[in-house]
């Protein structure tokens, strides 16, 4: 076997095995992973790799053993344990691969005398990594073994690698493995080439070039753009007119900028480092793990419902999904309502197979796995959760994951199994009874680290060659172009060892690789494009990345010295990339770039008046309240709506504060109500806020949440002083409840049905009836306002609905919870400082019938207004002068865009 080695060739590698042969074998190209895998195989010792962080784990257990409160990490493991084992886990393991054998010298720091103790802990398991491989492979490697490697090529020169892989090498030697150094690359273009890319190579072999040599040939250039977007364009456009067949990119980490560019010039995409730990596959392991800790949090929940690959069946997700929009908590009335759904559901689905009965125990079974991954059970985050239970849930979604990712062909979700039994693993090896929240963080973070790969975001075939660092260049191409030559990519490096401790540590053997050196083979690394390129060199650099300043690669410091560049010098060997929106042809480099002008298309103006066929104004069955507020207001967006049945997505969120408390209010008058139509005010008071105690948690979960403790203990004096004030005024106008939350339907216009569900009916005992809408919203004013303006069309439905039953048209008003304040119609039942006076409610229902009366007309002759475009007085057409006078006595309802749907669709939003 022959094996070409560099100590960045593990992922990719210029050229590859193959070189320029159709076909070769026998010869591999591998970087130190690589090459100590084949010895292991070689020598027997390969074996299933343990996950770091489970290895993260073990030594933490390793670290609690030994530590009496007195070790140099105790009071940081008191702290964040985790966080601690990891860091002294990657010392311990760099200490390791430098030779390190469990020893120290007499007098050594505690630090060593620390490790060295926890090393010597042998009855605890600790998987070996990489340096526990190494040196196991060289121990094994003896004179008497036979490998099948004939010879191991070096890229590079033996002496610039760490002394641990030195050893590896010697220990071949002594296996009769050949191991001999490329021959290095050398500057050996001719001496009249006076290219820029020829005076760089000299001048980076120690020539000093003369002042002004650069000619500005095209062999060196810099593209450079205000951002990704700018380079990618034109680096896109300049590829597209070349011979790719003898082109390097090396690309970094990518970019899906890039690759987006080079698709639109039907150029193949380069890939693109995209590791994510939001991909969905990731998120279940975390959300379930989450939805187990107090207090329940409904927006976690929420969050598994709608996952687009969540282990709850869809059909049964949408119940509690459901419940949680109406009542945002758990074991509330809508829950209980939503499991008994689901179940009956379920016993359907289950029966109707083949016609055969529900198998004895498939129901309870059902319920108990749902009941799993719904959370039910939680434990506090300060206590921790048990061991056993956190592996549990790894163990379930890991078979959920694989067994589905299995089914549907999904590597994400398949990958996603391994980690949550990594994960399961990890707090195992930990040793730890239960595990506090902080902790299970720490240790989700250690096994997803950053994530996992979009499986489309893979290299293309392409005609070019390609490789992700520079360090993997170690043959020669025509054109070689380095993407984003910016510093971003470039790492910090710091020992986290004193001199002390290394002096101790090279007494016994221990050779910790000095930073310069370092330092110095990665900035051989940065020359080598230099002497691949044999005609041209691009460095490509955005001015900004993700809307940061970036700075260019240090090696372009050392360029600009060597070559002594002024900034004239620079301008002239750059290509700016917003030159290529300047002009139809710009020479990009060295290439004429042809670009044709796109015609500028204005944006449509919104159009007030939209044209329907009158024949879709189809007869509706029933109207509501809220149905006929739209049509008068806004007859376009009442079409979108109800005819052509338009609704906005549904977003990952709850309903707001104000919306909770409104429904939460109501819910408790409602179970008082129904207990008693006849409270005492301060009795009222206390059983309201015992109900507000018992049902926060199945309703109004949120206001559980930490921090939040103020809010919720505010919110129960405003919820027990709103009931006490509203059963006070009841009481101080002698009036009975007759009805809470009833539904009312009344024969309407053509034969519909108006409908209609009344918050609370009261009655005096002369039998005059009022009705009142229970509102929760933070300023009174604006109902108030309302009902001044004779706008109140919702009590107006609800008087007309009672009517039909009393033969009088009721009084109306609003009891604002948050502020405990009504107000009323005009009404001798209340006193004059709720009272509106002036106002009567089948005046404004009246008015409202016009109104809707008009709008139907306009949509049968195929009008639909969009009210919000302009003001409609400035759009009157004749026709429209003639029915506005026809109906001048109808209510008119300014159009409310900003809390409209259809914005985008009507053009109001711009």
């Amino acid at each position: 076997m022959h094996i070409i080695f560099g100590y960045e060739l593990d992922s990719a590698s210029f050229p590859d095995a193959l070189g320029q042969e159709m076909a070769c074998q026998g010869t591999a190209v591998l970087g130190p992973h690589g090459l100590l895998g084949v010895v292991e195989t070689s020598l027997g010792l390969s074996g299933m790799q343990v996950p770091q962080a489970v290895r993260i784990g073990q030594y933490l257990k390793r670290l609690r053993e030994f530590d009496d409160g007195g070790r140099f990490y105790s009071r940081s493991m008191q702290a964040d344990a985790w966080s601690v084992a990891k860091q002294l886990l990657t010392w311990r393991d760099e200490l390791v691969i430098a030779g390190w054998q469990r020893g120290v010298p007499k007098g050594a720091s505690p630090r060593l005398r620390d490790l060295t103790a926890v090393e010597q802990l042998h009855h605890l398991e600790l998987a070996p990594g990489i340096g526990d491989r190494l040196n196991n492979a060289i121990g094994t490697l003896n004179s008497t073994r036979k490998l099948d490697i004939q010879l191991i090529q070096l890229i590079e020169p033996r002496l610039s690698l760490p002394q641990s892989w030195g050893r590896l090498f010697n220990a071949l030697l002594q296996c009769d493995v050949r191991v001999e150094e490329v021959e290095k690359t050398v500057f050996d273009f001719a001496d009249h080439d006076i290219s820029d890319l020829n005076i760089l190579r000299r001048a980076l072999q120690g020539e000093k070039p003369d002042p002004g040599s650069i000619r500005v040939d095209g062999s060196m250039t810099i593209l450079r753009g205000a951002d990704k977007y700018e380079v990618s364009e034109a680096l896109a456009s300049w590829l597209e007119v070349r011979d790719l067949s003898k082109v390097l990119i090396i690309r970094g980490n990518g970019s899906f900028v890039l690759n987006d560019a080079l698709h639109a010039h039907n150029l193949p995409g380069l890939g693109s480092e995209s590791r994510s730990r939001w991909r969905t596959a990731l998120q279940v392991l975390p959300l379930i793990l989450s939805n187990h800790w107090e207090p329940f949090d409904p927006q976690r929940l929420l969050e598994i419902l709608t996952l687009p690959k969540s282990p709850i069946p869809r059909w049964a997700a949408r119940y509690f999904e459901k419940s949680l929009r109406d009542h945002p908590g758990i074991g509330g009335p809508k829950w209980k309502e939503a499991w008994e759904s689901v179940v009956a559901n379920y016993q359907a689905k289950a029966s109707g197979k083949e016609d055969a009965a529900l198998p004895k125990g498939s129901v309870e079974a059902f319920q108990e796995n749902l009941s799993f991954w719904l959370g039910e059970r939680r434990y506090d985050p300060k206590q921790g959760m048990p061991t056993a239970v956190i592996r549990d849930i790894c163990t379930k979604v890991a078979n959920w994951a694989s067994t589905r990712g299995g089914l549907e062909n999904d590597e994400l979700l398949i990958t996603s199994a391994a980690l949550a039994n990594a994960a399961g693993d990890s707090v195992a090896a930990s040793g730890l009874d239960k595990v506090t929240l902080p902790q299970l963080n720490r240790i989700l973070d250690s096994v997803m680290g950053e994530g996992l790969e979009n499986p489309v975001d893979f290299p293309q075939a392409a005609p070019w060659s390609q490789v992700e660092t520079p360090g993997q260049v170690w043959g020669s191409a025509d054109t070689v172009v380095w993407w984003n030559f910016t510093s971003s990519g470039v790492d910090q490096r710091r020992i986290p060892w004193t001199l002390a401790e290394r002096e101790a540590l090279c007494s016994v053997g221990v050779n910790l690789e000095d930073t310069r050196q370092a330092r110095l083979r990665e900035a051989g690394y940065w020359r080598k494009p230099v002497a691949a390129a044999a005609k041209q060199l691009v460095l490509v650099i955005p001015e900004s990345i993700s809307g940061e300043v970036a700075v260019p690669h240090p090696f372009w410091d050392e360029i600009r010295y060597l070559l002594k560049l002024n900034e004239a010098e620079i301008q002239k060997l750059s290509f700016n990339a917003q030159e290529l929106w300047k002009n139809h042809t710009t020479k990009v480099i060295d290439s004429l770039i042809n670009r044709n002008s796109v015609p500028e298309v204005s944006i449509a103006a919104p159009y007030r008046e939209w044209s329907i066929p009158p024949v879709c104004i189809l007869p509706r069955e029933g109207e509501s309240a809220s149905s006929l507020f739209k049509l008068i207001q806004c007859p376009l967006s009442w079409v979108f709506q109800y005819i052509a049945k338009l609704y906005p997505g549904d977003l990952l969120a709850l309903p707001g504060v104000s919306q909770i408390l409104g429904t939460l209010s109501h819910f408790i008058i409602e179970t008082m109500v129904s207990e008693s139509s006849k409270w005492n005010p301060d009795e009222a008071e206390r059983r309201a806020l015992q109900l507000y105690d018992e049902y926060v948690p199945k309703i109004a979960a949120v206001l559980d949440h930490p921090g939040r403790e103020l809010e919720k203990l505010r919110h129960r004096q405003q919820v027990g002083q709103a009931v006490k004030r509203l059963f006070s005024l009841i009481e101080a106008a002698n009036l009975q409840i007759v009805g809470y939350e009833v539904k009312k339907e009344r024969s309407f216009i053509e034969g519909k049905v108006l409908e209609g569900r009344i918050d609370l009916i009261l009655a005096s005992s002369e039998g005059e009836s009022i009705v009142l809408d229970l509102k929760w919203a933070k300023k009174a004013r604006y109902k108030g306002e309302e009902l001044r303006e004779g706008k109140a069309l919702q009590l107006a439905t609800y008087g007309w609905l009672l009517e039909g039953e009393e033969g009088r048209f009721p009084a109306g008003g609003y009891y604002m919870l948050a502020q405990g304040e009504l107000l009323v119609s005009s009404c001798p039942l209340f006193p004059d400082p709720n009272v509106i006076h002036d106002v009567n409610l089948e005046d404004v229902w009246q008015r409202s019938l016009n109104a809707y009366r008009h709008r139907l007309k306009q949509l049968q002759n195929g009008l639909a207004l969009a009210e919000g475009i302009e003001d409609f007085a400035e759009s009157e057409s004749p026709t429209e002068k003639q029915e506005i006078a026809e109906v001048e006595d109808s209510l008119e309802l300014g159009a409310r865009c900003e809390w409209c749907a259809f914005l985008n669709l009507c053009g109001a939003r711009g």
